[in-house]
């Protein structure tokens, strides 16, 4: 059994002391399953709208895609809607193929389930492509997981995180369905909206940006 290991996020630029969060929690997964003695995986980034032949081929010749992307106003990204797009012409030019579909999903917000309409979304293009959609995970508070800083605060082995991660990646090591799950930071609202501003004011500042610039309305 292959599993297409798919990064769609549309970052160009990883840097080591801030990583993209859909890389992270991809490798996250990847270490679940390498523990139940599963080790063969091809790695995908679909960072444009460009989908190469070779990689196209390579796609179909797995049996398991793991798609991980973050989650833009409850949707897919639109890069990757056009990937989409692109494989649904070519599964039907293909014809049937059992290929199992699964999904991480991250975003900045606070509850993961905001990522539901996003696997509905998917759910309805695996029934036009014929493949089987399987599942998927929302995962909220995905800027934990890019800054090494806080995730030292909000992460840890028993975090909600890894225990539901756990579980998605046995689902997907034996190809079975899971119902769309999610997990939201172990710390208050409060204390993740003050930790996510304080992040990102770090941010900024690093771009020569003072706070006037982040909170200004433009013309």
């Amino acid at each position: 059994m292959k599993i297409a290991m798919i990064n769609a996020s549309p970052r160009l630029l990883i840097r080591r002391n801030d990583t993209c969060t859909a890389n992270t929690v991809l490798q996250d997964c990847r270490r679940l399953l390498r523990r139940s003695h599963l080790h063969d995986f091809e790695d995908f980034h679909l960072k444009t709208a460009y989908l190469s032949d070779k990689d196209k081929k390579a796609l179909f010749d797995c049996d398991i895609w793991l798609l991980s992307f973050p989650v833009y106003m409850m949707g897919l990204p639109s890069h990757l809607m056009a990937v989409m797009q692109t494989l649904e012409q070519e599964a039907a030019e293909r014809g049937p193929r059992e290929i199992r579909v699964y999904a991480l999903a991250n975003m900045d917000l606070y509850e993961g389930n905001n990522a539901y309409p996003a696997f509905r979304m998917l759910s309805l293009w695996c029934e036009a492509c014929r493949f089987s959609w399987c599942g998927g995970m929302g995962i909220g508070g995905g800027f934990l997981h890019r800054s090494p800083a806080v995730s030292q605060i909000a992460l840890f082995r028993k975090h909600t995180y890894h225990r539901r991660l756990s579980v998605f990646a046995e689902a997907v090591g034996s190809g079975s369905p899971i119902l769309n799950t999610n997990s939201t930071p172990d710390m208050s609202r409060k204390s993740y909206v003050l930790k996510h501003n304080q992040y990102y004011r770090s941010e900024a500042r690093k771009q020569g940006l003072a706070a006037l610039d982040i909170t200004s309305q433009p013309l």
